[in-house]
């Protein structure tokens, strides 16, 4: 003789309940698609470079902070800058011995030019001249 088959009833909250729990179960571990990943670490090169620096008044070693940029590059910026006056743009830099338009294009964003008078950069300032 056979066992009698009873028929099983679940409710729509059960089975709610255990769609939910196979969803929550079936993501873990998994990081959503649409997620931006996290930020790297700060790089050498981009804690260097959070301030700009001017290119007619810094010093070798503060011209050492631009991408690119080491104590060699630097020296010769500022030597080129005492024997041919400030820098007219950033393009100027290009004349400098070593450097191209790719150093160029990476220090853009990290420079300013100081105004350029008579005797050379000056300082912005709101007093009338005397």
């Amino acid at each position: 003789m056979k066992a009698p088959v009873t028929a099983v009833r679940s409710s729509p909250l059960a089975a709610l309940g255990v769609l939910v729990a196979c969803l929550a179960i079936g993501s873990l571990g998994r990081r959503r698609t649409d997620e931006a990943p996290p930020p790297p670490p700060p790089t050498s090169s981009s804690a260097r470079s959070a301030e700009r620096v001017d290119l007619n008044a810094a010093t070798a070693t503060e011209l050492e902070r631009l991408p690119r940029i080491g104590p060699a590059l630097a020296a010769r910026i500022v030597a080129y800058r005492d024997a041919h006056g400030p820098f007219r743009d950033v393009e100027s830099l290009d004349a400098v011995s070593g450097i191209g338009p790719a150093i160029v294009t990476a220090v853009r964003d990290h420079v300013t030019i100081s105004p350029l008078t008579r005797d050379g950069p000056t300082l912005l300032t709101t007093e009338p001249p005397r």
